[in-house]
């Protein structure tokens, strides 16, 4: 039994994410989906958007190391 958690528990991708990362997320997500649909509240974005956001989000995460290594190799 501790084997298969194991499994689950160790890094599959070198900034340290695991599966039970992604599980994690998806149940927070489906709870809050839940919740939003307890409460009759529409999503304050269409889901297009929202998934067009949150691209731009990850894209801005990854260009801020590559702007900080361009602008240190112009300064030096």
């Amino acid at each position: 039994m501790l084997q298969q958690w194991a499994l689950y528990t160790e890094p599959i991708h070198p900034t340290g994410m695991t599966p039970m990362n992604y599980l994690i997320s998806l149940a927070i997500g489906l709870l809050v989906g839940v919740i939003y649909g307890a409460l009759d509240f529409r999503s304050p974005a269409p889901p297009a958007i929202a998934l067009v956001g949150l691209m731009g989000m990850l894209l801005g995460e990854k260009l801020w190391p590559v702007g900080r290594q361009l602008v240190s190799g112009w300064l030096s």
